[in-house]
């Protein structure tokens, strides 16, 4: 891809970001809540990123893009560890709410950043390398899953959330071209 940290950072959110989801129904068990609050729970994160995206949509400034992209990795991670401690169903559901609309800055910068910085002989090859590390989700949901049933879902969902926060840490430390284009 264009710049190094993208990769790390597009591996970190797709490793990280939607792995809860098999686990919803774990979480909402736990909770004590019917069918029905858990498919309101397991929709949570998907009207978050909706609303995230409008509102991305009406105040997206180029300036704005990594510190978007950045910002919504890091809230997206930091909402899911509140998801994954969460003792009560409002907290829960508020958790995966905030980390839909942190989802929709990282989904809808993570294409425009990388062909943005990418020279136009190279993007085709760009964007098949942005689509492998999109399709090392299921990847990740098997290990969550390897994870949860070992330790538990909440440390599973908590610990993965931590390690994500960690390595986009690292990266923005360590990139200078991530904070020069910020």
């Amino acid at each position: 891809m264009g710049i190094p940290h993208e990769r790390v950072t597009v591996h970190v959110a797709r490793t990280s970001d939607k792995t809860h989801l098999p686990l919803v129904p774990v979480f909402a068990k736990g909770l004590g809540v019917n069918a029905f609050w858990t498919g309101v729970l397991g929709s949570a994160a998907g009207y978050g990123s909706l609303v995230g995206a409008c509102l991305i949509a009406t105040a997206d400034r180029r300036a704005w893009r990594v510190r978007l992209y950045a910002g919504g990795v890091g809230l997206s991670l930091s909402a899911l560890i509140v998801f994954a401690v969460a003792a009560a169903y409002p907290l829960a559901l508020a958790g995966l709410l905030v980390a839909g609309v942190g989802t929709a800055g990282f989904s809808t910068m993570q294409a425009t950043l990388v062909l943005s910085v990418s020279e136009e002989r190279v993007r085709g090859r760009v964007m098949g390398v942005l689509s492998m590390a999109i399709g090392s989700l299921p990847l990740a949901m098997f290990a969550l899953g390897a994870i949860a049933e070992a330790a538990g879902a909440a440390p599973a969902v908590a610990s993965s959330g931590l390690r994500g926060l960690v390595a986009l840490a690292l990266c923005w430390i360590v990139s200078g071209e991530m904070r020069a284009i910020a």
